[in-house]
């Protein structure tokens, strides 16, 4: 009696053990599978290796006030600068070599900024198409159509809105590309491309007229011109000021001449300011 209750005793001890054992065994398994971490899932339904399908939309590029240089290889590259996603290896050089001659560009001043003292730099998108055209660099033929198409949809000519009493000595002119500059006056300031102050050549389409090209010297020359000073393809300088003087005119609705009167040792001098911020030659 004595034996059996032994053999009882000591299997009811082996059950107890094997049962703490399984339970402690589901107990590390579970804490396993709860320590694990998620699944990796794609992001925005995007396989993880597998580049955006979606094109840049150019129309809304087009409209931003400027591209900072990534943001410009990306587009020239055909490629979406929010989706700096997995891309082909030729891809990824194509962008690089792209961005590599920007930034050479802009060392030597090439290309300018829209506006000096910003963290990244913007460039004017108009500016960093026309360079790729110049360059011969392969662009989409999409991103000339909405840059040309927004150029179409602006305004008419820019009209500033200048006090009454508003002078010449008031209006700062300063040129930051050949086809733009920053204009301030005491109510405004901002960046113009030459066709929204109404120097564009309506004759040869995207072209500057001759009053653009003398108010690029003016600039240059920091608003003074003599019969000493080089200036090409203008060859009735006279003329060309009486122009641009019209045009200046309408533009800040001033009546006094931007430029004094012409005498020898002086030369023509610009009443307003000017100043050049391009390339330094």
């Amino acid at each position: 009696m004595t034996e059996d209750k032994k053999k009882n005793k000591d299997k009811l001890k082996q059950d107890l053990d094997a049962k703490q054992q399984e339970e402690l065994r589901k107990l590390i398994q579970a804490s396993r599978i709860s320590k694990a971490p998620p699944p990796i899932e794609p992001v925005g339904g995007l396989s993880y290796f597998s580049p955006p399908k979606t094109k840049p939309d150019y129309d809304h590029w087009n409209k931003s006030d400027g591209w900072t240089l990534q943001e410009a290889a990306y587009l020239l590259c055909d490629q979406c600068p929010e989706h700096r996603y997995h891309m082909p290896s030729d891809v990824k050089r194509k962008i690089q070599k792209v961005s590599q001659r920007l930034e050479r560009t802009v060392k030597i001043r090439r290309l300018v900024p829209i506006a000096w003292g910003l963290n990244p730099s913007l460039y004017n998108p108009i500016d960093i198409i026309k360079w790729a055209e110049d360059n011969n660099i392969s662009i989409p033929p999409e991103i000339t159509v909405a840059a040309n198409k927004e150029k179409s949809t602006e305004q008419a000519p820019m009209i500033f809105p200048c006090k009454t009493g508003t002078k010449w000595e008031d209006v700062e002119i300063t040129l930051i590309s050949r086809d733009t500059v920053m204009i301030k006056t005491p109510e405004i300031s901002g960046r113009y491309h030459f066709s929204k102050l109404n120097m564009e050549d309506g004759r040869s389409g995207d072209t500057p007229t001759k009053s653009w090209k003398l108010l690029m010297y003016f600039c240059k020359y920091s608003g003074r011109i003599t019969s000493e000073t080089t200036i090409y393809d203008i060859q009735n300088p006279s003329k060309a000021i009486s122009d641009l003087n019209k045009t200046l005119q309408g533009i800040f609705e001033i009546h006094e001449d931007f430029c004094k009167t012409y005498n020898k040792n002086d030369g023509w001098v610009a009443r307003c300011i000017f100043n050049d911020k391009t390339e330094s030659t």
